[in-house]
């Protein structure tokens, strides 16, 4: 049973009941006109009844020292409980506005909502214009609800009064263009938005004005070529995209613009040739990769040139032979593997290429003690 005076209440004490109670006691003879106008007015009344809206009552609270954490109204829910309802205020325990707003049948507030300084405000069911701001009074942010849901325009500010961002929601989805500042006039970030997700040319920058990074995207996911770049301008990444996934080669730069890295890619995986380089520019290091995982002969090599290592890849784990070798070329171990276990005879040598020590490996394990040989 609805609380008494809530909309389409007709129990015995409520006005509309009275009327209707009034309208069935007249006399039964009556002409036909007259009947038909107090029916209209029967009518009228318990459609004014629903339209009054529900019925509320305050809700209050006050912080240890009795300032107000923050006022409204609740409303009996239909499935039970109550929710809040109507305008609300939020303060915080120094007496700063918190946050203002409505509510329609929205959510409630619990003990653990009623945090030392402040209040966690439920989303739900908010409704209409919100502003929330900073313990110093400064705007933190402004803007509408529909359903609980982000709607409509809505912008943010930095602790100085400064913009920090502004975009358009609908439902709670992103739409339009949503830009961001650092600072006043010191844009960070820009781009279109559709149903919440990036789409077309997105652009950020440093605060010196540097561009940052730049790409497209499509239904929310990069497509084509994106870059980012140093503060001070240097170009720092190169990745093409297809389907969101890095397709081609991407390549790497260091703080000086200096080539560090190369990999081709095919459906987001690694797959083809990946260099790495010295300072220098030399390759430090190179091998093939299959669907991600390395494969066939990777080598090493020193600032100079020279080949350090060379190690055999099946299936992404060592299988085959692995050789060290010193500056002046000479192989100073070698070493077989297995799906990734040694096997077999391992070797060491001096850099003056004198044999050092060998072992067996059997199952992963040495069988025989590793003996240093004769000279």
């Amino acid at each position: 049973m609805a609380p008494s005076g809530l909309a389409g209440d007709t129990s015995p004490s409520s006005p509309v009941a009275g009327f209707v109670d009034t309208f069935l006691t007249v006399p039964v003879k009556l002409p036909s006109q007259q009947i038909l106008a107090r029916l209209v007015l029967v009518l009228i009344a318990v459609a004014t009844g629903v339209a009054c809206g529900p019925s509320t009552r305050p809700l209050t609270s006050q912080y240890p020292d009795d300032r107000p954490r923050y006022r409204g109204q609740v409303v009996a829910l239909e499935e039970g409980g109550i929710g809040l309802h109507g305008k609300w205020t939020f303060w915080y325990s120094n007496g700063e506005v918190q946050a203002m707003g409505s509510f329609d049948r929205g959510g409630t507030l619990s003990e653990a909502d009623r945090l030392p300084h402040e209040t966690m405000i439920p989303e739900v069911g908010r409704t209409g214009e919100w502003s929330a701001y900073s313990r110093s009074s400064n705007p933190v942010w402004r803007g509408t609800y529909r359903n609980g849901k982000r709607h409509g325009e809505w912008s943010w500010w930095h602790d100085d009064g400064s913009l920090r961002r502004r975009g358009q929601f609908v439902e709670g989805r992103e739409v339009g263009l949503h830009t961001r500042w650092h600072s006043i006039n010191v844009i960070a970030e820009e781009g279109q938005w559709v149903d919440g997700m990036r789409v077309d040319a997105h652009r950020g920058w440093y605060e010196n004005g540097q561009l940052a990074r730049e790409g497209s995207f499509l239904a929310g996911v990069p497509t084509g070529m994106h870059r980012q770049f140093a503060s001070h301008g240097v170009m720092q990444q190169e990745t093409f995209y297809v389907d969101g996934e890095i397709c081609g080669l991407r390549s790497l730069w260091d703080d000086t613009g200096r080539l560090y890295w190369t990999g081709n890619h095919v459906k987001g995986r690694l797959d083809g040739e990946v260099v790495h380089y010295h300072p220098t520019g030399k390759v430090r290091q190179v091998g093939v990769y299959f669907v991600g995982q390395p494969v066939g002969m990777h080598s090493g090599y020193d600032a100079e040139g020279r080949l350090v290592w060379e190690q055999e890849y099946v299936d992404g784990v060592p299988s085959g032979r692995r050789r060290m070798f010193n500056g002046a070329g000479e192989v100073r171990s070698e070493a077989a593997f297995l799906a990734g276990t040694p096997v077999g005879t391992h070797r060491i040598w001096s850099d003056g290429g004198e044999p050092l020590a060998e072992g067996e490996y059997r199952n992963g394990e040495a069988q025989w003690v590793w003996r240093k040989l004769e000279r």
